[in-house]
């Protein structure tokens, strides 16, 4: 009867091992270098960079704002006051918009942005504001403390290419500003609207093309640490066998 009392409460051991170490190995991977959180509370909460840049000017009118923080806002005890943290200004005039942070277990990548997306088109040539409140919280339980403030300039041409767009559309070829000028000839046997549509098409390909490999690796990373979890759970679980078979054999 005594063999039998030591068997079933090793077994209660090894299972309950089981079930507490891949809750344990999470969090010790949430603490670290994974979970965006920039260091924990030692580290205040702040931008680091955004889309457009703080005070840019030709910003397209059907453009979409990104901010990228240091630490993870989108835990979800966090995300959803977070949301109401962010406002679009004109003026006085709060511009109605979207704010989006994606849950940051299905988009790890994604973490530490927020992308505020206007419900309307932007006027041409006006003056932006984006406002951050103080109250904007970190997984690590840091407040940013003070209102965030940046500033954007439309575009006066409603036509214009959002700034990303431009960028690859000059790398994969578009005509500059100088070249331009320099052959009106062949601007006007190239000013052919199917011409536009090809080139935006093809520095939105650009675009996903390389943003796909960020997420293939970010989807490695997160396979490789279920495999490390799943191996520990094996490891603990055999030598809990193996001790309770020890204890066993006397």
């Amino acid at each position: 009867m005594q063999n039998y009392r030591r068997i079933f409460w090793s077994i209660s051991i090894v299972l309950l091992l089981c079930f507490l170490l891949p809750g344990l190995v999470w969090a010790a991977d949430s603490e670290g270098s994974g979970d965006g959180s920039g260091g924990g509370k030692l580290q205040p909460l702040a931008i680091v960079s955004s889309l457009p840049a703080d005070g840019s000017g030709g910003v397209a009118v059907n453009s979409e704002i990104k901010l990228t923080f240091n630490k993870n806002i989108c835990y979800m005890t966090v995300r959803e006051k977070n949301r109401d943290c962010f406002s679009l200004w004109t003026g006085s005039t709060r511009v109605p918009a979207e704010v989006i942070l994606a849950d940051d277990q299905m988009e790890r990548d994604k973490r530490n942005d927020a992308v505020i997306k206007p419900l309307k088109e932007l006027e041409a040539g006006t003056l932006y504001r984006i406002e951050v409140a103080p109250e904007l919280e970190s997984k690590s339980g840091v407040s940013l403390g003070k209102t965030a403030t940046l500033t954007f300039t439309t575009a006066a041409n409603k036509s214009a290419v959002p700034a990303d767009v431009a960028v690859s559309s000059e790398k994969q070829g578009a005509p500059t500003a100088a070249a331009t000028a320099a052959n009106p000839a062949e601007e006007q046997n190239n000013a052919q609207p199917q011409g536009n549509i090809d080139t935006v098409g093809a520095a939105a390909q650009e675009l996903s093309q390389q943003t796909a490999p960020a997420d293939s690796i970010s989807q490695q990373d997160y396979r490789y640490k279920r495999i490390f979890i799943d191996l520990t759970i094996v490891a603990f679980a055999g030598l809990g066998a193996w001790w309770a078979y020890r204890k066993w054999r006397g």
